[in-house]
């Protein structure tokens, strides 16, 4: 198991270095520079929505950084797509949500980010977000409408993968259930 991990991270690696090779503007986004991303983006030279073999566009390398800058600039200068899926299904708010970036994910529903987008096995932003125990993200997606509801591919629901006595706490105060409660 080790071993298959290690070897997914050498061509996640591999893929990422050859994607800002070839597309300047993810390199820029990579490199945290914002001015470049921006000069790059009014030149109209390079698309915004590019995707390498990982379906990764620049704003997704910019929400997994964790740069709001940059992904404003995406957003609002060069139109990125908010609601790009990428191999896995997930979408630049996944993304935010499994980190922990709840300013980025309140930045990315106010642009059009779906709150209820699931990934290849159904798992939601507030979902993943729960999974990784970032309650304050968790929040966040809940004040904005999210279902805690909502159950995955595995027959779970936010309250299911909850581990964190707070994070229970949080998601029954918006009337979460348990997979089992509802079905």
């Amino acid at each position: 198991m080790r071993n298959t991990k290690i070897v997914i991270i050498v061509l996640a690696f591999f893929s990422l270095q050859g994607f800002a090779q070839k597309n300047p503007l993810t390199k820029a986004v990579l490199n945290g520079n914002a001015k470049k991303v921006s000069s790059l983006i009014k030149k109209k030279k390079y698309l915004v929505n590019q995707t390498n073999s990982l379906k990764w566009t620049p704003l997704v390398y910019a929400v997994d950084a964790g740069n709001d800058t940059i992904v404003q600039i995406l957003v609002e200068q060069g139109g990125a797509d908010v609601n790009v899926k990428i191999n896995t299904g997930e979408t630049p708010l996944h993304i935010a949500a499994k980190k922990g970036y709840t300013k980025i994910a309140k930045y990315l529903v106010s642009h059009g980010a779906k709150l209820e987008e699931q990934d290849l096995i159904r798992q939601t932003p507030l979902i993943l977000a729960v999974r990784t125990n970032h309650p304050g993200t968790a929040k966040a997606l809940l004040e904005l409408g999210a279902n805690p509801n909502h159950p995955t591919s595995s027959r779970r629901t936010a309250l299911d993968w909850a581990q964190d006595s707070l994070m229970i706490q949080l998601l029954k105060q918006y009337k979460a259930k348990k997979y089992n409660e509802l079905y």
